[in-house]
């Protein structure tokens, strides 16, 4: 007679799971809740598809609830947990109730069971998600917005450069608007140091010859030539900002080589 062997499959259908996620760039921090306990809080690479793999492996036929901050990440992690039949909600980092101790001690597990936790409670809403298409047109309107703003920083740096130099502009008005006249106006400017023309055009490699200027005495520090042009310099770091692919301003932070900027002498 053959033995036979009994086996059990684990069923957690109707069972709620909450899943508070702290996500990064390299990795989640995910805390997983049931019946207000706390079944199990680990590290995981940035995937919706591997946290469903094994939510539906440990837990299976649950309903899966899962929340994380807005932030730098976007939406595009709340679509795909969306797409897996897990019920996500992107929570205002304001919103979300924190003892002063989770203040004193912020860490990414701590951070991962404060949003399980008040996802179970039931004190988090869920900010307003937009649709793909919005987003492409929000990220279009941050696009002219900043770049807009560029243009005039820029058109100001020049105005200021000349009035350092006693340069006055022609009091005509082509010169007022920035037409084609007045750019090659700019462009034929004599100068009796050829490195001090670096600051109204690009080189040939794309370098760019940036004054260095002290934002509280206004007084010129140093000329440097960057790949591109800082907004600010600090302590031999320079400093942009830019959009990044979903539309988010993030600031990208640059070292500088002693030899082209010493805090100590500038």
């Amino acid at each position: 007679m053959n033995n036979l062997k009994q086996v059990k499959s684990t069923n957690f259908e109707g069972q709620d799971f909450f899943i508070g996620l702290d996500v990064h760039r390299k990795n989640w921090v995910v805390t997983i809740r049931c019946n207000h306990m706390e079944l199990k809080t680990f590290s995981m690479n940035p995937s919706a598809q591997q946290l469903y793999h094994y939510l539906s492996r440990n837990y299976p036929k649950g309903n899966y609830y899962s929340v994380y901050e807005a932030g730098f990440c976007g939406f595009w992690i709340h679509r795909n947990l969306h797409e897996l039949r897990i019920n996500n909600i992107v929570a205002n980092p304001a919103d979300i109730p924190t003892t002063n101790k989770e203040k004193d001690r912020r860490r990414d597990p701590i951070d991962s069971r404060k949003l399980a936790r008040e996802l179970e409670n039931g004190s988090l809403d869920g900010i307003y998600v937009p649709s793909e298409k919005q987003q492409a047109l929000r990220s279009v309107s941050r696009l002219y917005y900043h770049t807009s703003k560029d243009r005039v920083r820029i058109k100001n740096r020049i105005k200021s450069y000349l009035h350092f130099h006693g340069i006055e502009i022609p009091r005509v008005d082509e010169m007022r608007h920035w037409s084609g006249q007045f750019i090659n106006w700019l462009n034929n400017l004599p100068f009796q140091q050829q490195e001090d023309g670096y600051f109204l055009k690009e080189g040939k490699t794309g370098e760019i010859f940036v004054d260095i200027i002290d934002t509280e005495t206004f007084e010129h520090i140093h000329s440097v030539i960057f790949p591109f042009n800082p907004e600010v310099i600090k302590n031999g770091y320079a400093y942009r900002r830019v959009s990044n692919e979903d539309g988010l301003v993030v600031i990208e932070k640059f070292h500088i080589s002693t030899e082209v900027y010493s805090p100590g002498n500038m």
